[in-house]
């Protein structure tokens, strides 16, 4: 087996590049169509798109936990450039949550002095806590409830 699998993958570096990739792209999958941050047009819509992207970031992580733990603790020690890739996605993933907030008070439902930057980063880091809390406590119940904290937090 290790023969195919290397025919795939040179090294570890190569297979964690693959993983980060692959979580990238599902996660860019979620956050299309009637997720993508200019879809909500009022506040009522905007808290539906919440519940939709924190039930499939939930599911993403959840399906495999050796992701989020690869993700945030594993692959930033790889080496430089890795790290970089990780702090990267991360600076990505504040980017989004900042196009979603901005959209909101472009439109009106969110207050018009909203810091989008501050709140972007302080809702990424409560959805990073909760993918950390998972690693330990991974039942369905748990994700629910954290998901649950994260909407009403933001």
């Amino acid at each position: 087996m290790s023969g195919t699998f290397y025919r795939y993958f040179q090294n570890k570096r190569d297979i964690v590049d693959h993983v980060v990739g692959d979580l990238v792209d599902r996660i860019a999958a979620a956050l299309t169509a009637r997720n993508a941050p200019d879809a909500a047009s009022n506040l009522d819509e905007y808290r539906q798109q919440s519940a939709r992207i924190g039930e499939s970031l939930a599911r993403i992580f959840g399906e495999d936990p050796r992701v989020p733990r690869l993700l945030m603790f594993d692959a930033p020690g790889i080496d430089k450039a890795m790290a970089e890739r990780v702090l990267d996605l991360f600076d990505v993933a504040r980017g989004l949550t900042a196009a979603y907030l901005s959209h909101g008070v472009e439109l009106g439902y969110l207050r018009a002095d909203l810091d989008v930057d501050s709140t972007a980063s302080a809702i990424n880091g409560m959805i990073l806590a909760s993918a950390i809390a998972s690693l330990r406590r991974p039942d369905a119940e748990h994700q629910r409830r954290l998901s649950e904290a994260v909407r009403r937090g933001a």
